[in-house]
């Protein structure tokens, strides 16, 4: 007795297949009722966030919002630092006078919500009782809040996204440093890497300067920063003796590099803070990897 294996697709060999039918589908009401062009400027009083939603309806929606002159505002906005002339000129040379393709391919920060660095660390316990070396997993947050003239304000806390971004989403010159926690700074960008500073005002001030790397998950998305160097310096007031000028006070800057609390950010819309995965407490996500 022999045993075959059957191979029904062996029988498809010399016929002809048909193709494949396609399905016509009925307009919605409201295609029917505007035409194109009025659809098009509708589409232009909504937010880049927006459209892109917008645009995964349907075919014919996401045809309409990649129209380039959609995108001339929202560009013009984005990049208003570098001002209107140099980017015109620079779409133009570079993009083919296509604002949509500016919008995507040309390194952007966002400013629809907050870039967060999710950071834990393990710090060592009191000795009590029974126990004899007792450690704790600390979670704390970075958090930027940027905007399209070069400025940004910066938050470090223990607390997740849904407890603080009501706090960055005041305006920049309301930022009350000490207060609450939220300081304003400058940035500046060349090409995909972020240059900030930022000053934390006292009696020593200190400066901390941060090289990010802007980098996205998928095309125009700008949703990663990697911190590529992390360095403060301040002013140090040092009493000195000097055998010929006696006693005398100087003040000297130091420079120091920081190597830990150095996790990538994400952005997190503001529409996602109350459901992001970021807001899980530390025994149910130990450690989060960005992507």
């Amino acid at each position: 007795m022999v045993l075959t294996t059957r191979r029904p697709w062996l029988y498809l060999y010399g016929n002809r297949i048909g193709g494949v039918s396609v399905v016509q589908h009925e307009l919605a009401l409201v295609q029917k009722m505007l035409h194109e062009e009025l659809m098009i400027r509708i589409f232009g009083y909504l937010p880049p966030v927006t459209l892109g939603k917008v645009a995964c309806v349907c075919k014919g929606w996401r045809d309409m919002c990649t129209t380039p002159k959609l995108w001339d505002a929202a560009c013009q906005l984005t990049w208003q630092m570098y001002g209107e002339d140099v980017n015109k000129k620079l779409v133009d040379t570079k993009y083919g006078g296509d604002w949509y393709r500016m919008w995507i391919e040309r390194p952007r920060l966002r400013t629809d919500g907050l870039y967060i660095s999710r950071n834990t660390y393990i710090r060592t316990g009191i000795v009590h009782w029974d126990v004899k070396n007792p450690v704790h997993l600390v979670r704390y947050f970075r958090y930027y809040r940027f905007y399209p003239d070069g400025t940004f304000v910066y938050k470090t806390s223990p607390h997740p996204p849904e407890e603080v971004f009501q706090l960055m989403r005041v305006p920049k010159n309301k930022a009350r440093g000490a207060r609450d926690g939220v300081y304003a700074g400058s940035y500046h960008m060349e090409g995909n890497k972020v240059h900030v500073s930022i000053v934390y005002p006292g009696k020593n001030p200190t400066e901390i300067r941060t090289r990010l790397l802007l980098r996205s998950t998928c095309p125009g998305a700008y949703n990663r920063l990697n911190i590529e160097s992390l360095t403060s310096s301040y002013e140090e007031r040092r009493t000195m003796y000097d055998p010929e000028e006696g006693v005398h006070v100087r003040d000297e800057s130091r420079i120091e590099t920081h190597r830990t609390g150095l996790n990538p950010y994400i952005l997190v819309p503001f529409e996602e803070m109350r459901t992001t995965p970021l807001n899980l407490p530390i025994d149910q996500m130990d450690y989060f990897v960005p992507g």
